[in-house]
């Protein structure tokens, strides 16, 4: 197809009022280089001067035109699709984009004229206002704020509208008046924005007295001791421990420990402790399977989906580099050492003669997503593009391309895949 502007291999079959054509020998989604011959956007009809926008391409015979054949009808003939640039998509794929952000919403915004404290506020699809600060923050806004309902008195002259809040407007309620002329003194009735206060529990206040020593091996006690109709006293009666003599008792360090530090069992009786030290605590937690700074990183493992090593795994060989994760995530990357250059005619652009494949530093488990790049080491206008020509397997990313406007442009054709290792 290079230097194609239209593609006609195979025949096909078309009647007249129909938006169905179908094709005998085509290959219409047989991919050549990673591209399909013919694409939605294209135009089927050059042969008889009546090219008509292609809707969808179903199969490798068959395609769905955007209107109905307007004829002649024809079986099996000969014909010939319209190819459209990639420019032309990509332009058109622009227009779309800049209509909708141009709905209207971004012309309003573009007229607001902003004060201090306000904030933009839609009104409607492709109307925005404004709306103060305050007014957003405030659920009900007021205009004064009292502590009792005789301080609402030095607002009696303000015009209508005038809103106070007043702390106490009677049995510690708290209530909006608004009012409702001007004429003095002209409130409103309350609006309160707090209920009654509740009826008082039995008892509001409760407090500890001195505690009683017991001898060892007696049993504790409460005793509710109740001082006056709104508060109860409770007096506790604790026995002294066995000092570590009896069964069971645990028994400190002798030389003590410092404040927060950590307790163990020292020994295996169970009923001595020691300080234990910062090295201490950590080896008891790792091997309980915690994670410190010095076995994040290491050889990754895994039985039945657990894992049983390091939570990051970094590597690499002349194939490239691999980061392996607990979870089962594995990155592979590498850029080809061979600087390539386009120049095999692949319609308006040019391509490699040959695809490059890479082998993976590291197998994944199924064929991972790979998404390939291109390295620049030079400053050259030229643009480069990479794309995939194949699929990829487990093992390697195979037919890594580069296609570009000109033969000059260089660049070493690379890699980045993400999968898993198990």
């Amino acid at each position: 197809m290079a230097g194609s502007v239209y593609y006609s291999t195979g025949t096909a079959s078309v009647v007249q009022g129909e938006r169905i054509v179908t094709g005998f020998g085509t290959g219409w989604l047989t991919e050549d280089g990673g591209l399909s011959p013919i694409k939605a956007g294209d135009k089927f009809g050059l042969h008889v001067g009546r090219p008509i926008l292609i809707e969808s391409v179903d199969s490798n015979t068959q395609i769905t035109l955007a209107d109905a054949w307007p004829g002649p009808s024809q079986q099996q003939a000969s014909y010939k699709v319209e190819l459209t640039s990639p420019q032309i998509i990509a332009i058109d794929a622009m227009r779309r984009l800049f209509a909708s952000l141009s709905s209207g919403n971004l012309t309003s915004l573009a007229e607001l004229q902003l004060d201090d404290e306000q904030i933009p506020i839609a009104l409607g699809p492709g109307v925005f206002g404004t709306i103060a600060k305050d007014d957003l923050v405030q659920a009900v806004k007021f205009d004064a704020e009292v502590a009792a309902l005789a301080d609402r008195a030095a607002y009696n002259g303000e015009a209508k509208g005038f809103r106070v809040l007043v702390a106490n407007a009677g049995n510690n309620r708290s209530a909006f008046y608004t009012k409702r002329s001007a004429t003095a003194a002209d409130w409103s009735a309350p609006f309160y924005v707090s209920g009654a206060q509740g009826v008082p529990g039995p008892l509001t206040e409760l407090t500890f007295g001195a505690v009683t020593t017991l001898a060892a091996g007696q049993p504790a006690s409460v005793n509710v001791v109740q001082v006056d109709a709104d508060t109860v006293r409770l007096d506790l009666s604790l026995p002294k421990g066995k000092d570590g003599t009896g069964a069971g008792d645990v028994v400190g360090p002798a030389g003590g420990v410092t404040s927060s530090q950590v307790a163990g069992f020292d020994g295996n009786g169970g009923k001595a402790l020691k300080g234990l030290s910062a090295a201490d605590v950590l080896a008891v937690v790792k091997a309980a399977g915690a994670y410190a700074k010095d076995n994040i990183l290491g050889s990754v493992a895994q039985a039945a989906g657990v894992p049983t090593g390091a939570i990051i795994e970094k590597g690499g060989n002349a194939n490239g580099d691999f980061v392996r994760y607990a979870d089962g995530t594995m990155i592979c990357w590498a850029k080809s050492p061979t600087l390539s250059t386009p120049t095999a005619a692949y319609g308006a652009f040019y391509i490699l003669a040959s695809p490059v494949s890479m082998v993976f530093p590291s197998v994944f488990a199924a064929p991972p997503f790979v998404v390939p790049v291109v390295a620049r080491t030079s400053t050259t206008t030229g643009a480069v593009w990479p794309f995939l020509a194949n699929q990829n397997t487990t093992t390697q990313a195979t037919a890594l391309q580069m296609v570009s406007l000109g033969q000059t442009e260089t660049g070493y054709p690379g890699y980045i895949a993400i999968g898993r290792w198990f």
